[in-house]
């Protein structure tokens, strides 16, 4: 399980939202995600995503030309929020 935190670009909140909206529901079509959500907290929004299992995740997301880094340079989510930071690990059932 990741969870991502994330700050929209300022006078750009609307257009965060709904570019995280297009790359989550991308997201859900890939083989190895089981959920993606996201919320917000404060001025940042938090995204938690489950995958299922470390080698989903190195293919998903730690590849620079794997699905992550793809959907999100299609999207333009970068240019409308900042990433700021991720926690990972195994969930403890």
């Amino acid at each position: 399980m990741v969870v991502s935190r994330w700050r929209p670009v300022a006078g750009h909140e609307a257009d965060f939202e709904a570019l995280g909206s297009q790359a989550r529901t991308r997201m859900r079509l890939v083989d190895g995600v089981d959920m993606i959500e996201a919320f917000k907290s404060g001025g940042e929004v938090v995204v938690v995503a489950g995958y299922s299992d470390a080698d989903a995740y190195r293919r998903i997301v730690e590849d620079e030309k794997g699905p992550f880094a793809t959907i999100a340079s299609e999207v333009g989510i970068e240019q409308a929020g900042e990433w700021l930071s991720s926690e990972r690990g195994q969930t403890l059932g």
